[in-house]
């Protein structure tokens, strides 16, 4: 029987964001908005939606603009229950001069960390920064932030093994998780071989829900994806623009 609930965002492009019912704890990873897109949906106003909320935590990845905003900074006054865990590769001063010591953390790769309610590892990426592991009583979620297959086809067969083997390093270490749900990358740009990272991910550590992500507004992969691989071990939501969302019980 499900006695676990949890609300998924996809907020853009590698932004989801987690609210597990049964804790009151909202996860965020890697926001993400252009200012400039009258399409992009306010997320924080969907914190009105969520009576119960106690704590939330964001998360980033690397320092890529596609992956972190100092926006984020700003949520801390809107909601004080609020904790950062930054990739060591963010470099700015507005975090210590916005945030109080405790209420946020560097965090390098292969590290494990208790953080007030939730449980954390860290691992390697294909890219720059961490992915990170997270658990919070029952629910166990990955989120790769820029790991992936990245089997580019301008590459040299040797980066392109080389690219192969670092990426299914990661996920031997991810396999040992039984995780509910996973962020990977599924990024149209690397043409035939946009499926490679999430079929290869869905096969070994057999998520229950799998979230493509690194896709920017080709929401169409997703069903390229679904038609592509063999396996469904793992189910995959259906996302059509910004802002959607999915219920999930475990």
């Amino acid at each position: 029987m499900a006695n676990n609930q949890i609300k998924c965002w996809h907020i853009n492009h590698s932004s989801t964001a987690v609210y597990h019912r049964n804790t009151g704890i909202l996860l965020v990873f890697d926001y993400y908005q252009h200012p400039k897109d009258p399409r992009s949906p306010d997320f924080p106003e969907c914190w009105q939606e969520l009576p119960d909320l106690k704590k939330a935590f964001f998360f980033v990845t690397h320092s890529h603009q596609d992956h972190f905003s100092s926006m984020i900074f700003d949520w801390k006054d809107k909601f004080p229950e609020t904790t950062y865990i930054l990739s060591s590769d963010v470099k700015t001063s507005r975090v210590r001069r916005k945030l109080s010591d405790g209420d946020y953390y560097f965090v390098a790769s292969e590290k494990k960390l208790n953080l007030k309610s939730i449980y954390l590892e860290t691992y390697e990426t294909t890219d720059q920064g961490v992915s990170f592991y997270v658990k919070d009583e029952n629910l166990n979620l990955f989120h790769a932030g820029d790991l992936n297959w990245w089997d580019w086809s301008n590459f040299a067969p040797e980066e392109r093994s080389r690219e192969e083997k670092e990426y299914k390093e990661v996920v031997s270490q991810v396999k040992n998780h039984k995780l509910q749900l996973a962020f990977v990358p599924v990024d149209p740009r690397l043409g035939e071989s946009f499926h490679l990272a999430g079929q290869y991910f869905i096969s070994e550590v057999k998520p229950e829900v799998f979230v493509p992500l690194h896709f920017r507004d080709d929401y169409q992969i997703i069903t390229r994806f679904k038609e592509k691989i063999s396996e469904d071990s793992s189910w995959i939501p259906e996302l059509k623009h910004q802002g959607d969302s999915f219920d999930y019980k475990f």
